[in-house]
Order: structure tokens, then sequence, then C-alpha cells
């Protein structure tokens, strides 16, 4: 019997030593808000219960930015601000403090220096905190695996802190943008080198330090028990001896064996029959949070909690990453009890998995899936129109897509050419113009409108479509005067209706004909100075200035305004009161000064100009005949029969065109342009006559008018006067005045309130000369080449010849002297060989 005892007590002895060498930590993790409840009733039993932990650890690992202050971890009163305990980051200090309750119910404070943790890196903390139950209490801080600091020979911890889960909180630090936070656990027991290995931190210790701090909780607590089983082993060797004694008692009685009778007087006491005492359930007779029920033989433990394996009396965490439930390239994380799975790497998405056992593993693997960089909308941030590859966990920016050229530097842009059909880029009614700089521009056609790629309709060929159009440029939006051209699209009063075909353009109820400031709303119609502008209109509104002049353009008409040409000088000082002129130059003294003075080296006061040429009668060398032009709100009144307007830049090769538009079913004279303007003598001109028509004035000679169009080369040796106003009127040449280089054969005239394009080529360097006409985008007329040099290069203009009320409209020029140049030359050398006229062909 005692062989067995001690056959008995070796395995005990051996079973208490293996418990504490294998003892695995219990890991909480804090970053799971919702278990933090649960995780305190834990804590609380740990360091209740008996055996208790007598080491437990904080492990994190977090970026905070410089300086900040941070509570990494705390345990806090729910009730008021008692502070338990609570682990701290002074970023400006580079500290990092400890700071807890005593079993006196006062704070202490012990302080870790020289500890930089807010520096905007990210750094893995480890605090160890032992010698809970029995030794000195001691508290070891680990930055980045290296021991940062140490304190021994703690006031006791925890034994203030009340017992009742709801009494009690865990708080971490907060998940901010600037504060990143990817590790927040809490482990129970354990040796320390286990609890670092989940940082992939190896520490080392001394032997000293591993027995006290790793196995010597669990060697007392074995201890303890083995205490309690010798103690049961001693009541069972006596019953063995009682049971035995009885036994020989009995052999020594036995009448059967004839040996000692025993008188049957004598009073004989049976034997007592030993109670052996049946094993009862107690706080610590099963595992933490199995049920222990009593039997008849005993009590019984049932099955381990989920995430365990055992008899229910001892239970083992189960490693359910033996099973691999996280993706492909995903850490699996083995905690106390369960499992986590970490975030899927950069490039692909999927949940963070974590559970517990291991069918929960088998049957809810994570599942990482590859991000399609490329489809998030931003082409991957490749640049737009280029290839963006997609691949596994990554992608990366290709070349650019077929028909467009360029690089991810650069950009890419749509491969356009005028001369491939797949490759232009312009409408099918707009035209592709390479320039010199290789870059592509589209003009819609005559009759079109829009901004080249996509162009509508233009009835009145002002350069705005007859309906709105899918592109944002101003020239795709809706004209507001679809049949009378209008290229500024001016609408006064804002109805939609522009004011070139509003009959009401300042929308005051009042008719344009009959008010008094067309464009300005005035329903009152007052007139102080009963000019032909009323008051809401008139720069000067007590002076009579229907011309409405303003030289200066300050909004002070020149008839009331005492210093007309803004120069600083009143009028009645000034030597030129329409052209700002501060130094008062008059190099000939005449009281009028050079920068007006049409004679600034002759004496000549009165500025005579008959001709109105800009030279004064008394230094012009030609006497031309007179003729003025005025601008009477926004609209050219012309005052001598014929007249011309021209701009101030001369041009050598040229492209001209422009629209004019007859708004009026009273008058049916000549409208055109003019080109190659040199002087009032010399010029080019296209003229159109509606009907055929004489001349009223005989004299010099007589002029018919011939319907149609007319492109004539004016050279006069006379100038401005009776003779080129006749040449001009007449078809046909006129000695020393005019030469009719080309005439429509059709001897068709413009229709009223009908808008037409030119088009025109000059070339002047060769003599190149072309005009066309369209209605709408049909071509109506077409002059043909023509060979003329007469004038090399000149201004550009408009024309008229008794016509009033004449709408030119969207005039353009396109500097173009190359363009043309192999066509050009071929003309020029049939020319000089005689194969074609000056007429043209």
């Amino acid at each position: 019997m005692q062989w067995s005892g001690l056959i008995l007590l070796f395995p005990l002895l051996q079973a208490a030593s293996g418990f504490s060498a294998d003892s695995e930590p219990e890991i909480l993790d804090l970053l799971s808000l919702s278990e933090h409840r649960g995780y305190v009733d834990l804590l609380q039993q740990a360091l209740t219960d008996t055996p208790a932990v007598n080491e437990f650890y904080i492990v994190s690992t977090f970026k905070l930015q410089p300086k900040s202050l941070a509570a990494i971890f705390g345990l806090y009163s729910t009730r008021s601000n008692i502070k338990y305990f609570e682990l701290s980051v002074l970023g400006r200090l580079n500290k990092a403090s400890l700071r807890y309750l005593k079993n006196d119910g006062k704070p202490h404070v012990t302080t870790f220096h020289n500890v930089q943790l807010a520096d905007g890196k990210r750094h893995a903390v480890l605090l160890q905190i032992k010698g809970l139950q029995h030794g000195p209490t001691t508290a070891q801080l680990y930055v980045d695996c290296m021991q940062a600091g140490a304190a021994h020979n703690l006031p006791a911890m925890f034994a203030s802190m009340p017992q009742t889960a709801d009494s009690v909180e865990i708080r971490t630090v907060q998940r901010r943008i600037q504060d990143g936070v990817q590790e927040m656990k809490l482990v129970l027991g354990g040796p320390i080198s286990k609890v670092a290995a989940l940082q992939d931190c190896m520490l080392q210790q001394s032997d000293s330090a591993g027995i006290t701090g790793d196995t010597g909780k669990h060697l007392v607590t074995q201890m303890t028990q083995l205490n309690k089983i010798l103690e049961e082993m001693k009541q069972l060797l006596r019953q063995q001896v009682a049971e035995t004694t009885l036994l020989r008692h009995t052999i020594a009685e036995c009448q059967a064996c004839g040996n000692g009778l025993i008188d049957s007087e004598e009073d004989i006491e049976p034997p007592v029959t030993p109670t052996v005492p049946k094993p009862r359930c107690t706080t610590h007779s099963c595992f933490r949070g199995v049920q222990c029920s009593e039997t008849q033989n005993g009590f019984r433990c049932g099955p381990c909690p989920a995430g365990f394996v055992g008899d229910g009396i001892r239970c083992t965490d189960v490693d359910e990453c033996q099973v691999s439930p996280c993706s492909s390239g995903v850490r699996c994380v083995n905690t106390f009890p369960g499992f986590m799975c970490e975030d899927c790497p950069a490039g692909y998405t999927g949940k963070r998995v974590q559970g517990i056992g291991l069918e929960y593993a088998t049957q809810n693997k994570q599942v990482c899936i590859d991000v399609d960089e490329c489809s998030d909308g931003r082409n991957g941030g490749c640049v737009e129109n280029s290839q963006c590859i997609n691949a596994m966990g990554s992608f990366h920016c290709g070349a650019c897509q077929t028909g467009y050229v360029g690089d991810q530097q650069r950009g890419c842009k749509q491969q356009k050419s005028c001369s491939n059909r797949l490759l232009n880029p312009c409408h099918t009614n707009a035209q592709c113009f390479m320039e010199r700089d290789g870059i592509i521009l589209c003009t819609c056609g005559i009759g079109w409108a829009g901004n080249g790629y996509i162009c509508g309709k233009d009835t009145d060929i002002d350069g705005y479509p007859d309906q709105d159009l899918r592109c944002p440029d101003k020239s795709c939006r809706k004209d507001n005067c679809i049949f009378v051209p209008n290229s500024g699209q001016e609408d006064a009063d804002g109805d939609g209706s522009g004011d070139a075909c509003d009959d009401d353009a300042d929308g005051d109820g009042i008719f344009n004909a009959q008010d008094n400031c067309v464009l300005v709303h005035n329903v009152n119609q007052l007139n102080i100075d009963e000019d032909n502008y009323g008051d809401a209109c008139d720069n000067c509104r007590i002076s009579i200035n229907n011309d409405q002049s303003d030289t200066d353009s300050d909004g002070k008409g020149d008839a009331c305004d005492d210093d007309m040409d803004g120069d600083g000088i009143k009028n009645f000082l000034d030597n030129c009161q329409r052209v700002p002129n501060v130094d008062q130059k008059d190099r000939d003294n005449d009281g009028v000064g050079d920068a007006c003075d049409s004679c600034p080296d002759v004496i000549n006061p009165n500025q005579s100009d008959i001709d109105n040429d800009l030279v004064g009668d008394s230094c012009d060398t030609n006497q031309d005949r007179a003729f003025t032009q005025k601008r009477n709100n926004g609209r050219w009144e012309l005052t001598a029969e014929f007249c011309n307007l021209t701009g101030y830049t001369a041009f050598n090769g040229v492209d001209f065109e422009g629209t004019f538009h007859v708004n009026t079913m009273t008058d049916d004279d000549y409208a055109g342009f003019i080109f190659g303007y040199q002087d009032s003598s010399s010029f080019y001109v296209v003229m159109w006559k509606q009907t055929e028509q004489t001349y009223w004035q005989a004299t010099p000679f007589r002029a018919v008018a011939e319907p149609g169009i007319q492109l004539k080369a004016v050279k006069s040796n006379t100038g401005p006067g009776e003779h080129l106003r006749n040449a001009l009127w007449h078809t046909g040449d006129t000695t020393d005045q005019v030469r009719l280089l080309w005439k429509d054969p059709r001897d068709v005239g413009w229709d009223d309130k009908v808008s037409y394009r030119w088009f025109l080529q000059h070339r002047p360097q060769v003599g190149y000369i072309r005009a066309r006409f369209y209605e709408g985008s049909d071509l109506v007329a077409d002059s043909g080449v023509t060979i003329d040099t007469t004038m090399r290069g000149g201004r550009l203009g408009v024309f008229c010849f008794s016509q009033e009320n004449i709408i030119w409209s969207n005039l353009k020029y396109r500097c173009n002297g190359k363009e043309l140049l192999s066509l050009t030359v071929s003309v020029w050398k049939w020319y000089q060989e005689g194969k074609l006229s000056a007429g043209g062909i």
C-alpha cells in the first residue's frame, strides 16, 4: 500500500511540474470594443481567484503625432473619476507614466524617462507587471524589443479595486487618424518570452527571473494542490490501516478455522467500516467557465469552452491557425481563446476575420480579393486616355490607348490628322486645319455653327446655331436671333430675344421706333434736354447732344464734359480738346496742338479739311471729295452716297470672311466689302447690286449698275468725287478709275432680309484672288481664281453704296501667307506663260 501511495504521488508531482512549464498566456484583444465588459470580468476573476495570476502584460503597437499626450490603457471607475490603473505617454517630456491606486486608496505614480513614443513613428510597446500575488511588485517597460525602463518594489496594486464588473471599465487610446493604433492586447499570465513573441521580439532573462516570473506562480499553485492531495492520501492510508486490522481480526476469530473460539457470552463489538469522503464541487474543481455537477460518485465537469480541449478539469487552448483560416499572405494570430486574421495586404480587399474554435476557423476562412484599381473611376490614377493594367495585388500604368499619343508625364492626347478620315476629330460639316506647330483646329463650315467638333445649322450665318448644341463653348449656345445676324448676341432686357430682332429691346413696353432709350428701360420716357435721347441713357441730360459723343469714355458726354479728352487740362485751356496731350506741344504756334493739328508744320487755325482725309487744306496736295461717317446707337449712318469702313491693320496674305444682311425691303443698291485698301483711291472692292439701275446723276458720265456680284480694282486718279462715284456705280471698266475683274454670270441680286456669307482668299504677293458667297451652307457664287497685282496688300473693311440698314456680322480674318502656296505659284507661272488672263479662270 505504501508503494501504491508513492506511485500515486509521483504522477501528481509530475503533473504539477508539467503544468507550470507548459502554461499558456491568456490573450485579450482590446481593439474589440464589444468585448470590453467581458474582459473586465476575466481580469477581476484572474486577480482574485485561487490561484490568481501573478503577472499581466499590456501589448500595444501604435503611432502618435509628435509631442502628443495620450492614455494608452486604463482601468477607471464607471461611477466617478477614480483611476485604478493608467499607462500614459507624455510626448513633450519624452516620458511614459504608470499611475495606479494603492491599497490605502492613494495614487502612486511611476515614471519612465527618456522614452520617445510620440515622434510620428510606429512603436511596439510591452509593459510587464508582476508580483501581484507574491514577491515584490515590479514594472518593466519594453519599447521596440528593447528594455526602456524598470521599477522595483512598488506598492501593491488592485486591492482597492471593486469586485463588481459594472463598476470598472477598460479604456484604450482613441483610434484617431493621426494616432494610428495597430495592436492593443491585455495578456494574463504566461512567460514574457511568449508574450514578446506576439510582437516578434526575442527577450533574454536570467534563470532567477525565469523561475520567479515564469514558473514561480505555477509552482506555488501546484504545491498548494499537492498538499491537499497529500492530506487526502493520509485519510486513505488510515482507512486502509483500519480495514487491514478488521481483516486480521476476522481471520483470527474465524470459527471454521477452529482457532480462537470466542465465548458466546462475551460481547463482541462489530468492526467499524471506514467512510471514504466523496469529492464535491468547489470553486476550482473545473476549468474556469466549465459547469460542475455533483454525482453519486463525486463531481463531474462539463465540456471545455469553445476554443479549448480537455476533460473539463484541465482545458488547453486550441490553435485554430493550424487549419489556415487566413488568406494567403495574411498573418494568423492565435489568441486565448480563438484566433484573429490581420487585415488583407495592400492591393486586396476583404474582412478582418476572428473567431473561436476549429469548426469556426474551418467554415469562416478569410477571403482577400484583388482590388481592381483600374476600375475606380479615375483610371487607377493613370493619366486620362492611357492604359491601366491591373495585376494581383497591384497595378501599373501603361502606354496611351490606341488613337492617342504621349506618355504618363505629358499626358495622352488624341491623335489627330486632317488627312486621315479616321483620325479627323472635326464634325462632318466642319473644316480641319493643321497649324504650323501641328495643332489641329476645327471650324464649322459656312451655314453651320459650333465649336468645330460639334456643329449645328446656322440660318443667319452669324456664328451661333439655331438650336443649343451639346458642347460647353459659347459658340454652341442657341442663337437669340435665328434670322437676323448678331454675332454679339446682345440682349438688353435679357428676355432671350436678341436686340437685333426684338421690337422692344429694353422690355419697357415701348417699341424701339418710339423709344427714346432703345436699350435702357425707361417707361416714363423723361427727356429734360429734349434731344433724341431720354434721361435714362443720355450722357448729358441737360445738354443737347444727339451724337452722344464721349471722347474719353468717362460716361459724361463731350457736350457737358469740361475735360473732353480726360488729359487733366480743361477744355478752355486745352489746345487739343478731343485728343489727350498733356505736353500741349504746338510747333507752328497756330493755337492747335500737334496731337490734333491737321497741318502741324503749317499755320491753319481753322483746321479746314474739305476732303476729310485728316490732312488740312493748307498742306493737302490732293483735294478729294469729302464723305463722313458716324455711329448712331449701334448702327453706322453714312452721309456720303458711297463709303467704306476700314480697319487700321494692313495685310499681305489673308483669308477674310463675314456675313452681311440687308434688313429692309425698301432699297436695292450696293453692299459688299473691301480688301487690299491702301487709301481712298486704291483698293479692291466686292460689291453686290440687287437690281439693274442707272445712276440718277449723269454727270460726268452715264453709269449703269447691273444686278449681281462684281469684283473691281479701284485705282483712281481723282480720288473720291464724281468720277469715282459714277465709276463704282457702273458695271464695267472706267479709264483711270476702276477695272472690272470679275462679274457673276448669273446676274442675280441679293434677297431682302437674307444672310449671306463671303469667304475671300487674297495672296497679294502673286496676285491670287478668289471670293465665294454662301446662302446658309449652299454656295451661290464663286469668282474662281483671279490674278491681279494692282494692290500688293492692304487693309480690310466693309462697303456700301446708297444702301441703308445693312448688318455686317461675325467678321473674321486669318493671316495666311503660305496657304495655297503651291497653287499660287502655279497660277503665277500660267499667267506669265500667257495661259491665264487677268480676268480670272
